[in-house]
């Protein structure tokens, strides 16, 4: 595969729209799940998003893929040992 591949702006800005909303719930930033719970935090919000697809709710398809998509980055900076490269 040769070159750049764009992720759809509305997809990135649903993201970071999902943060703000659940601000409330702590900061994400500063988070660092172990792994046990973020195993519990994907697992839920996996099952939201199969019900979402399985209902055919639009809205809710966006609202929790944002969701997955935003614990597996928080995968990657929490367990992918990116602060040693």
């Amino acid at each position: 595969m040769s070159g750049k591949v764009n992720i759809n702006p509305l997809f990135t800005q649903r993201m970071e729209e999902e943060l703000v909303t659940n601000s409330h719930k702590g900061d994400w930033v500063v988070w660092h799940p172990e792994p046990k719970d973020w195993l519990w935090e994907m697992s839920h919000h996996q099952a939201k998003l199969q019900k979402a697809i399985a209902d055919k709710n639009y809205e809710l398809i966006r609202e929790y893929s944002a969701d997955v998509a935003n614990l597996a980055e928080k995968a990657f900076v929490s367990f992918g040992n990116i602060k040693d490269e």
